[in-house]
């Protein structure tokens, strides 16, 4: 994290290049760090920020795993569906469809809830449901 937003190399333009800062309390203690934190839960698990904009700070720190961090992303797409907002990654993965057949999809005028219900071998069984 520390590299990320005070050394200008790497994904530094992403981080520290965007105004991203390491709290007072972490920046020179990674006791405090620690205490606050505690140790990754698995080693599938790695430090994200929950809001993408904000600092590392303990409100704004969790331990996630790539597929909850891949959801948590700038670029990430969102879609509403049955009352719950979810991005992308998640809705392809709870359905089990390609996100970008989901995408598709979408961008060729399907509702959200076909896009995401309609199995890959069903699209032509379902023509009622593209709204082109």
């Amino acid at each position: 994290m520390k590299q990320r937003c005070y050394y200008p190399s790497g994904r530094f333009k992403d981080y520290g290049g965007r105004g991203i800062k390491v709290c007072k309390r972490w920046i020179n203690s990674y006791e405090n760090f620690l205490a606050d934190m505690g140790r990754a839960p698995s080693p599938q698990h790695s430090l994200d920020r929950k809001k993408n904009n904000g600092n590392y700070t303990p409100k704004n720190c969790r331990w996630a795993t790539r597929e909850e961090q891949q959801a948590n992303r700038r670029n990430s797409v969102t879609f509403t569906h049955l009352g719950l907002t979810r991005s992308l990654f998640y809705w392809s993965k709870y359905f089990g469809i390609a996100n970008s057949t989901i995408r598709r999809r979408v961008k060729q005028g399907w509702t959200i809830e076909m896009a995401v219900m309609t199995k890959a071998d069903d699209k032509f069984k379902n023509k009622k449901y593209l709204t082109i």
